[in-house]
């Protein structure tokens, strides 16, 4: 059996490139220092990194939350099988933020074990409560994006649509873009047999940011790649599920050269804390800069281990 890796394999996703926006020292303790930290025999600091890493704030743990009761139901359409009712997709969701916040609260030393089967909020590691304004908030997203799922244009798409067909769903994938792998995960990915379009939906439970369209070119610069069509054959689409709003667009070649650049300026960024491209072995820990933003600081997985100041 091969042996596992010293340092991780370099690679590119949006999320490793928004970590290293937000803070140099936090995507080193992400994506370097956690490394092999799901190993009974790794360092400490590894696997107090990996352990760390795994947290998610509450509204984290809610998108993933609300993506999770989305793929169970578009399988069931797959299938052939009735569309839920609005009131037990509801429950779902809440049962799964309530076992998250019941984990936090009881499950510490089993968290400390098996940081990847248990849950931990950041908000009960590092205040010990949740606060009531962001349970309050939680529920009326909560209200708003099961409803808006259920009337959402995709869903309506499915249920209308005979000639439809489902191709992939919340899956990683890679692909290589100037010789760099890329991480990818398509929220949803559909094909109208009739027509050949292939429609990529990305659900959104928070609120629109400029970066979004540049993440769905990613993911259509992906389709196209993996199934050999062109760019005229993609639809990309942003479901807003907070508002109730769609984006929907046809990706241009702009876009393509858009993230291109992002690619580029990004890795070549990821590449000053590389010591050893071979290996992909980091400079030192101490080297990789703190964030001066007291606000990133306070919502960072990390902070018992950096100490800032």
């Amino acid at each position: 059996m091969p042996q596992p890796l010293s340092f991780p394999e370099f690679s590119w996703s949006l999320s490793r490139h928004k970590t290293l926006m937000d803070c140099a020292r936090k995507y080193a303790y992400s994506y370097y220092a956690s490394h092999l930290g799901w190993k009974p025999t790794a360092a400490p600091l590894s696997r107090h990194a990996y352990r760390l890493k795994q947290m998610k704030h509450v509204e984290m743990m809610f998108g993933e939350a609300v993506h999770q009761v989305i793929e169970e139901v578009l399988q069931q359409l797959r299938r052939g099988l009735p569309m839920p009712g609005e009131e037990l997709l509801t429950q779902e969701v809440r049962r799964r933020l309530n076992q998250s916040f019941l984990d936090s609260k009881h499950k510490m030393e089993q968290w400390r074990e098996n940081p990847k089967s248990i849950h931990m909020l950041h908000e009960m590691y590092y205040e010990g409560v949740l606060p009531e304004e962001k349970t309050a908030e939680i529920r009326e997203r909560l209200a708003a994006c099961v409803r808006n799922f259920m009337q959402s244009r995709t869903v309506q798409e499915i249920l209308e649509t005979k000639t439809l067909h489902f191709v992939e769903a919340e899956k990683f994938r890679s692909m290589y873009m100037s010789g760099v792998k890329v991480w990818v995960v398509l929220d949803f990915l559909y094909r109208d047999n009739t027509t050949g379009i292939y429609t990529i939906v990305d659900w959104k439970t928070g609120r629109e940011t400029m970066e979004d369209r540049h993440q769905l070119a990613l993911y259509a610069i992906y389709v196209q790649q993996k199934y050999a069509i062109p760019l005229e054959q993609i639809r990309i689409r942003n479901e807003y599920l907070l508002s109730g709003v769609h984006q929907e667009y046809a990706l241009t070649s702009k876009d393509v050269r858009d993230v291109q650049l992002v690619l580029g300026v990004s890795v070549q960024e990821m590449q000053k804390y590389v010591a050893d491209s071979n290996k992909n072995q980091p400079i030192d820990l101490a080297d990789f800069e703190q964030t001066i933003h007291e606000a990133t600081c306070r919502r960072c997985n990390f902070q018992e281990l950096c100490m800032r100041g």
